[in-house]
Order: C-alpha cells, then structure tokens, then sequence
C-alpha cells in the first residue's frame, strides 16, 4: 500500500517511478544497477531486473521486480582503486569477470580468476591474445575492442550483452561493462562480465509461459465463441421449426411439412457435427485421447469417408474422383483418419458450387511419406484468410456455395491430427480457382 516515496529520497523514488511507467509503456523489461537514497539510513546499491505485470488477455497492468543487493560489492569497487595491492586483491577474488585489454592493440594484459573461470582457460593462455578469443567465431563485435571506444565516453561506459565462448565450445549469455581506465599512464580498457546465462534462461521460460497462456485464453475464447454463435444457431432454428410445426401443422400441406422436417434434419446435423467436434477437440486438449496406430489401405478408407458424404455431393450435382493406388496402406488411427479425411472432404464440398468436382489423390513422396491431396473446383480464397486457415485466434469459418455452416473447428482438428502422427499439412488456393488441401503421414507401414 505504499510507494517508493515512502522508503526513498524523491530524486530516487521520482527515478524508480519513471523507470516503471517505461516498463508499462514498451512492454521491454529493465536490468540495471542502482543506488538507493534513503531519508534515514546510510545509500545502498541494489542490482534491480524488473518486468512488466500482465494479466490473462497479455495486457500489461503493472509492473514486478527483483532486487538483489550489492552494496558490498559496489563498495568494494570503488574501494579497488584506493591502492593498487588492495586492488590486485579484489581483482582477483571479485565475482565477476574483468579483463584489461591494450587500447592500441586489443591485446589482453591481464584477467582475473573469475574471467578464467568463466570461459574455461588459464590466465596465461589468455594474456598477449586478442580479445576475439573469448567469442564465437561468428560474433561480428568483440565486446571491448578498439573498435567498440566509439561507443564509450570519458564518464561511464557502455553495457551491452553478448555471447562468449568457452574452451569446451559451450557458450555462455554475458553482461559486459567497458570503461576506459589508465594504469602507470596506459590507456586500457576494462570489461567487467557477468554471467547471465540462468537469468537469460528465466526471461525465455517466462516468454514461454506467456505464449502459452495467450494460447490457453485463445482457445477459451474460440469455445465461447462457438458455444454462443455457432451452436446458438442451428439450435435456435431447430427449436423455430418445431414450435411452427406445433402450432401450424393442421394448416399445413404435405410439401410444407416436408420443408420443415428437412429444416429440423440441418439443424440436427449441424448441431451433432458441432458437438462431435467439441468433444474431440476437448479430449485432444486435455490429451486423454487414445492414438491407436494400425495398418488401413488408404483407398478403401477414404472411398468409406466418400460414401458417408456422398448424399451431400449428390445433392449439389458434385462428382468426386479418386486416385489412388490399391495397395497402398498407411499406418494410422482409424478414428483420427477419419475425421481428417471427413473434414477435408466436406469442405470440399462445402465450398464447391453446384455441378462442380472434387478429387482425392495420395502417393508415395521422395523422402517416403505417403502424401494426399483433396482437391476442389470451388471459391478459392484469398491468401489472408489461408494463412490464418490453422490459427485458435483467428475466425475464418464462412458459409457454403448454398449456405452450408461450418463449426470453426474442423481444420484446426485436422492439423492437430495430423501432427500427432508425425505429419504436415497446407494449402495451396486461389480465389474462384479452388483449393488444394495436402497431408503427409510417415510411412511406417513396413
């Protein structure tokens, strides 16, 4: 319940205030070293990492922070140029690594136990070497050569982070800090490192984690967005056509009935396919789903899925070709397969326009995956919405050539399918040119 003012002089409280309102402002997270101004005790210093606060939707409503203090240590380098024995002392126990490297030459003079340490090598194996000896080879900066003064100034140097490479090749996140310094009248520069490699670890885990809920609250939001539009829907035109039935049957004649029911049997479909779909793709999420590999001959599999959809293709005049061969198998979940191949299928249909075609093709690649491609004659669509085909985020469900309605869930099942047998899935489509939808499956049918 208290503020920085409470605890700090106004010059530092005012500082920490505008450091947090930078936080919220750029999203960035700050690392520095501070010195902490109190009303009624002795200044501290405190190495601060602090980050912005974000709430489930990712929207940044504050901020947090840790503070490690350092006061010691701070004390203990200003103190190391009070004499030089004291200095050589503290250079050589001090935490973090330092190195003093020749202006002129870039050459190291000298490194103390902790720089040794941290990169795997004996000082005498880094003095008289060029500094690069510390990076990897494709680092195009070396932190503290001649070439890095430009970004230096008489008053306070230039903390960047980097990389470094050890003698075993391993390579480690650093903090590093040059300043001009001048010893016995020798212009040097001194890097001060520090190993950041776990707090760089920690950073990722929390980008990690924050990806994550992002996509937690995407498909939160994708099964409200279902539950109160797409299943709203139908449900709301099947219970309309039987509250008409019930009130107007005895006035109506046999064709009106038949219209109806024929309503009621859309609706009804609608709404079983939406609530299949719900279903599987809970029991995906919660990965409680049984994955059952089996030998399937692929013809004899998709001619099944083609015969259960094929009153929708007749009633839109549409005719569906396959090409495969007969002894073609692929080792997959029977009831994982089938929804792929339904779902790719139906939207084939779905989008086609009357009198149109689909066609089912699927052969062996170069690299020995099986690969299928459903083809169609239909509407196309544009390259916005096929990139966004397999985004929870995005909503591309949209009407059929005679007003069929989608759930929003279908493709989404059959990327997540495929991917559980170690396959891929794209599209290649142009709007009123058709689409092309193709899968690979492993062949691990041998």
């Amino acid at each position: 319940g208290k503020t920085d003012f409470d605890f700090f002089t106004g010059e530092h409280a005012q500082q920490a205030y505008k450091d947090e309102q930078t936080i919220i402002r750029t999203g960035q997270l700050l690392s520095i070293e501070e010195k902490e101004t109190h009303h009624d005790r002795p200044d501290t210093w405190v190495l601060t990492i602090k980050l912005p606060l974000c709430d489930k939707k990712g929207s940044i409503i504050g901020t947090f922070g840790i503070s490690k203090d350092i006061t010691k240590r701070k004390l203990a380098e200003e103190a190391m140029w009070e004499s030089e024995e004291h200095y050589r002392n503290l250079f050589n126990e001090a935490m973090d690594g330092i190195c003093l490297a020749d202006e002129e030459t870039g050459l190291i003079i000298d490194c103390n136990q902790a720089l040794s340490s941290l990169v795997g090598r004996e000082r005498v194996e880094l003095i008289g070497q060029s500094q690069t000896i510390l990076h990897p080879p494709n680092n195009n900066q070396a932190a503290y050569s001649p070439t890095f003064e430009q970004h230096l100034t008489d008053k306070e140097g230039k903390t960047l982070e980097t990389q470094i490479v050890t003698s075993t090749g391993i390579i480690r996140e650093v903090e590093i800090k040059a300043n001009h310094v001048n010893i016995h009248g020798r212009k040097t520069l001194q890097g001060v490192f520090r190993d950041i490699t776990e707090r760089k670890l920690a950073e990722e885990e929390i980008k990690l984690k924050n990806e994550l809920l992002q996509t937690i609250n995407a498909e939160k939001d994708k099964f409200f967005s279902i539950i109160a539009h797409d299943l709203r829907g139908p449900l709301s035109a099947f219970v309309a056509a039987t509250q008409m039935l019930t009130e107007e049957i005895q006035t109506m004649d046999i064709e009106e009935i038949k219209d109806i029911t024929l309503s009621m049997k859309t609706s009804s479909i609608n709404i079983l396919s939406l609530l299949e779909n719900l279903l599987e793709w809970s029991l995906l999420r919660r990965d409680i789903m049984d994955f059952i590999p089996e030998k399937l001959n692929l013809k004899k599999k998709i001619e099944a899925c083609i015969d259960v959809l094929s009153e929708s293709a007749r009633e839109k005049q549409i005719e569906i070709a396959i090409s495969i061969p007969d002894e073609l198998e692929v080792l997959a979940d029977n009831h994982m397969f089938d929804t792929i191949t339904r779902n790719l299928l139906s939207n084939a249909i779905k989008f086609t326009p009357v009198g149109g075609n689909v066609s089912v093709t699927a052969d062996y690649n170069s690299d020995h995956s099986i690969e299928v491609k459903v083809s169609d004659s239909g509407i196309g669509m544009t390259p916005e919405l096929k990139n966004k085909l397999f985004l929870i985020s995005e909503k591309t469900s949209r009407p059929g050539t005679e007003g069929e309605m989608g759930t929003g869930l279908g493709l989404l099942l059959v990327k997540e399918f495929i991917e559980k047998h170690g396959g891929k899935i794209w599209v290649d489509s142009e709007v009123g040119k058709g689409s092309t939808f193709m899968f690979t499956i492993p062949d691990r049918s041998k």
